[in-house]
């Protein structure tokens, strides 16, 4: 999961199909409670999700907007 997430960051290419399951597969609840310790995770969750979820979100998805800038009036 952590090479996915650094060659994600690294490059520009759209994600392959094949990682793009991959990640699906193994993003799962357990895989982000055992990740949620690395500083650069911690740095990213928020109170409506946890680090990995939210990396994947911006990094798949970046013109989704996060839910947490909903719940804020102020953001």
């Amino acid at each position: 999961m952590s090479t996915a997430l650094g060659w994600m960051c690294l490059t520009d290419l759209p994600v392959p199909d094949e990682l793009r399951a991959m990640l699906d597969d193994l993003a799962t609840h357990e895989t982000a409670q055992l990740m949620a310790p690395l500083p650069w995770m911690r740095a990213a969750e928020n109170t409506n999700g946890n680090g990995l979820h939210r990396c994947l979100r911006a990094m798949l998805h970046p013109d989704t907007p996060d839910a947490e800038d909903h719940d804020d009036p102020w953001s």
